[in-house]
């Protein structure tokens, strides 16, 4: 469902091979919102998420269809109701032409990570339900050696073995 914003939240039920009821759906912006249609956000071409499998929280980046900028969504799936959404109001808005909205991510604790621009991470800590501490107004961190001139601003493909955060980071004139 990237480049548009439809229901994109699915459920099978392995016993029976068919959708749950009600689903696919959507996660509301508000905590404690029953899941509904008509989304607020875009999910990205490869979708960043984390699966508390304790507490059955589902946390996943999203760009805020309102703001163009990126947000975690978190579901509960035991319940089928939003545990809240964070959007990074600080964040550069991601407009085509010029950025485009690829976030890619791994987690590490409580902490979700997703690339950012210009050579940068961001972090989400699911414990506070906000910016990692350490972050700047915009949630983010330099990585040490990322080529700070990305193309459109974006670092791509990032994907975690292990504790460590792998990606693609494209310079405008070379590829780190």
């Amino acid at each position: 469902y990237h480049h548009a914003s439809w229901d994109a939240l699915y459920c099978g039920d392995q016993a029976t091979g068919v959708a749950c009821p009600g689903f696919p759906t959507s996660v509301p912006q508000a905590s404690g919102a029953a899941f509904a249609t008509n989304p607020w956000y875009t999910t990205s071409l490869i979708t960043a998420e984390y699966l508390d499998r304790n507490s059955g929280r589902l946390y996943f980046w999203v760009l805020d269809s309102a703001s163009s900028k990126p947000a975690v969504v978190c579901a509960d799936l035991k319940s089928n109701t939003s545990c809240g959404s964070y959007t990074y109001t600080s964040a550069a808005a991601y407009l085509y032409p010029g950025n485009f909205f690829t976030l890619t991510g791994g987690q590490q604790g409580s902490r979700l990570y997703a690339n950012a621009e210009s050579g940068r991470m961001r972090c989400f800590d699911t414990a506070t339900f906000g910016p990692c501490a350490g972050t700047d107004a915009a949630g983010t961190f330099a990585v040490a050696g990322a080529p700070t001139d990305t193309f459109n601003s974006q670092n791509e493909g990032l994907l975690q073995v292990g504790s460590r955060l792998y990606w693609q980071a494209i310079g405008q004139t070379n590829t780190t």
